[in-house]
């Protein structure tokens, strides 16, 4: 028998059946596009915190103060400073912001080491059982004009460090307070009351 061929009437229908399928298929649906989202404005922002970490340097403020003697270098800007020391939270805190090097004759350096042990919780009134300043730096009297030797011009004496923010855990490291005491150049009859408003990236103990 010979092989089914559809006739010219057949075919019509398949072609139209074929049209009939395809525009009720359609093309897949491209899904509508959705609104940009406006951008984040200040407004929107969440404040900041105060306990945050408010820079990237050691030092976010440094503000020095004094009376009594002639100053020898000048008061470094915060970003500009250095900080060295600490404790481990059962013995006292020892602590030095500087600028520089003790042979050049624009060192600057504010050390103090509290009399009790700083704990993590340490705020209020401290008692300092020493108090440093480094006025700048000069040749020792007794060499040369030509030596290149230089010491610090070092004030010595007690204070109290007042810390009005501390906080010591594993996300922020920040002491903010103030430094104030009566030093005094031994040898030489000079002496100053200092004063030191600051803000640092730093504590010795985390809770």
């Amino acid at each position: 028998m010979p092989p089914f061929r559809p006739g010219p009437t057949a075919r019509r229908l398949a072609a139209s059946a074929s049209l009939i399928l395809l525009a009720s298929c359609g093309s897949p649906e491209t899904p509508a596009p959705q609104p940009e989202k406006p951008p984040a404005t200040a407004d929107q922002a969440p404040p900041d915190k105060p306990q945050e970490r408010r820079g990237s340097a050691p030092i976010n403020e440094f503000a020095f103060r004094q009376s009594g003697t002639q100053m020898l270098a000048p008061v470094p800007d915060a970003q500009d400073m250095k900080l060295s020391g600490g404790c481990d939270g059962n013995s006292p805190l020892v602590l030095t912001m500087f600028h520089g090097t003790p042979i050049d004759e624009d060192w600057f350096s504010i050390g103090f080491a509290t009399q009790d042990p700083f704990g993590a919780d340490a705020t209020g009134t401290i008692p300092l059982s020493q108090l440093t300043w480094d006025n700048g730096a000069s040749r020792p009297e007794n060499l040369p004009p030509d030596s290149p030797v230089r010491t610090a011009n070092r004030y010595l004496g007690k204070g109290t460090l007042t810390l009005e923010t501390h906080i010591a855990t594993p996300d922020v490291r920040r002491m903010a307070g103030r430094i104030e005491g009566h030093v005094e150049q031994y040898g030489r009859g000079l002496s100053a009351d200092i004063t030191i408003d600051f803000d640092i990236n730093f504590t010795c103990h985390v809770r």
